[in-house]
């Protein structure tokens, strides 16, 4: 996967500071809307990511991880929500999983 560090870097930016002030609300930017004038990718052709919100997690595909889930479309990448647990049947089928700030079980 030849931008697997730059999607690695990209999420990282995103998620932000470690410890975030419990008061300071984050929100997504939904007026992104990435420029990429060379996908890696034809549309919808590239690798599968699988995005893990099956976990309690702080950050989701159409919440605060939505910018990047449309920077990584726009480059040629297919996004896949997965709210179930894990098992071999779960991850098949996918080159990259992205697990985003989960929590657990409560």
């Amino acid at each position: 996967m030849r931008r697997l560090p730059l999607l690695m870097a990209v999420a990282a930016l995103l998620a932000g500071p470690a410890a975030a002030p419990a008061q300071v609300r984050q929100e997504a930017d939904t007026a992104f809307r990435p420029a990429v004038p060379s996908p890696a990718y034809p549309a919808g052709q590239g690798p599968r990511v699988l995005f893990d919100e099956a976990h309690l997690n702080f950050h989701t595909a159409s919440g605060r991880y939505k910018p990047f889930v449309d920077l990584v479309t726009a480059d040629g990448y297919r996004v896949t929500p997965n709210a179930a647990p894990f098992s071999a049947a779960t991850l098949a089928g996918h080159d990259v999983l992205v697990i985003a700030n989960a929590a657990g079980a409560r």
